[in-house]
């Protein structure tokens, strides 16, 4: 039996709309689809320093989930959501410090809390230990680096241990 070729076509699109549409669910439950990273084996890059911080966070009436911080981009909001993963990157340009909401890196649907290594001695100890494993709430402006959401944070005043 020779299958026609518009069948085949036909197959091959619903399918490869079912994945792109199941990528989406899994990191967006609301339904929105980002620029997807492809998964790296290396360390995560590293986003150029910003020269200014925002100082003045707005407050926010409610917390919103790790998974919607992609529809926050440029807002000021309060996120929550388990640190899956942490890395100090201590021999990397501006010695960055990671702490991977939600999914751990390489995982392409985490949300990145980002402290850059002249902010470290804001913290009573290192990040990477202080909030591994916690689920924690973190305030700032959402942005977008390659791909993902990212908040990027100077001191502990942003950060809650919530469990």
């Amino acid at each position: 039996m020779q299958i026609s070729k518009k069948v085949f076509r036909n197959t091959i699109l619903t399918a490869l709309i079912a994945a792109i549409f199941l990528q989406a669910v899994a990191c967006r439950p609301s339904f929105t689809i980002g620029n997807v990273e492809p998964e790296r084996t290396q360390s995560p890059t590293v986003p150029t320093q910003t020269t200014e911080n925002k100082a003045s966070i707005a407050p926010i009436s409610s917390t919103i989930s790790w998974r919607d911080a992609a529809n926050y981009v440029g807002a000021d909001v309060t996120i929550q959501g388990p640190v899956a993963g942490t890395y100090y990157a201590s021999s990397t340009n501006g010695q960055p410090t990671f702490l991977n909401i939600g999914v751990d890196y390489p995982n392409d649907c985490r949300l990145t809390v980002l402290i850059w290594g002249r902010n470290r001695s804001n913290f009573s100890s290192a990040p990477e230990t202080l909030y591994s494993g916690s689920t924690i709430e973190v305030t700032g402006t959402v942005y977008i680096y390659e791909g993902l959401p990212q908040i990027e944070i100077v001191s502990p005043d942003y950060i809650k241990i919530v469990w």
